[in-house]
C-alpha cells in the first residue's frame, strides 16, 4: 500500500509538471554529466529531468527504509485483448499463431470508441486465459494471430486489480 501512495504523489507531480511546461525532453542520457547536453537553461532543466528520470527508475535509493515491499511478478487474473487487422511487416515475416479460445476473433469483444473503425477489445480470463497466455509465450509484437482463415493484430494489456473492462 505505501508503494502505491508514493507512486501515485510521484505520477501526481509529475504530471503536474508535465502539464505546466507543456513540453518533451529526448535523449536524457547525452552529454557529461547526463542530461546537460545544450547550453544554458536548457542543460541545466536537462540534467533536472535526467535526475528525476533517474530517481524515478531506483526508488529504492531514495525513499524512506520501509517504503517499499518485496518486489514480485505481478500475476494477472484478467486480460485486455485489443484485436485489429494485421498489417504485418514482409521484411520481418513471423509465425503465425492459431487463436487458442472458441470465440472467433471477427465477434471477440466490443468494438473499440475512438478507434479505427476494425478494432475490438475484449477481456479473457480463467481458463481461457490460462490457454491464452499459453499459446502467447512464442508470440511477440509483430506475430500474426489466426482465426477463421484471417489474420490479426493482438494487443495484450494485463488488467489491474480494480479493473474488469475494456
Amino acid at each position: 500500500m505505501k508503494l502505491i501512495r508514493w507512486r501515485n504523489a510521484l505520477a501526481g507531480m509529475l504530471l503536474a509538471g508535465i502539464s505546466l511546461c507543456g513540453g518533451s525532453a529526448y535523449a536524457l542520457d547525452v552529454g557529461e554529466p547526463t542530461g546537460t547536453c545544450g547550453g544554458g537553461k536548457d542543460a541545466a532543466a536537462r540534467a533536472k529531468l535526467a535526475a528525476l528520470q533517474a530517481n524515478l527508475t531506483d526508488l529504492a535509493s531514495w525513499l524512506p527504509a520501509g517504503s517499499l515491499g518485496t518486489e514480485a511478478a505481478y500475476d494477472p487474473t484478467e486480460m485486455r485483448v485489443y484485436v485489429l487487422p494485421y498489417q504485418g511487416d514482409p521484411e520481418l515475416p513471423q509465425d503465425p499463431i492459431v487463436w487458442p479460445l472458441g470465440t472467433s476473433l471477427d465477434g471477440f469483444g466490443e468494438a473499440v470508441e475512438n478507434a479505427p473503425s476494425d478494432t475490438r477489445c475484449g477481456v479473457v480470463s480463467g481458463e481461457d486465459l490460462s490457454t491464452l497466455l499459453a499459446a502467447a509465450t512464442d508470440a511477440n509484437a509483430l506475430t500474426p494471430w489466426t482465426s477463421g482463415g484471417t489474420e490479426y493484430h493482438l494487443i495484450f494489456r494485463p488488467l489491474l486489480p480494480h479493473e474488469h473492462t475494456c
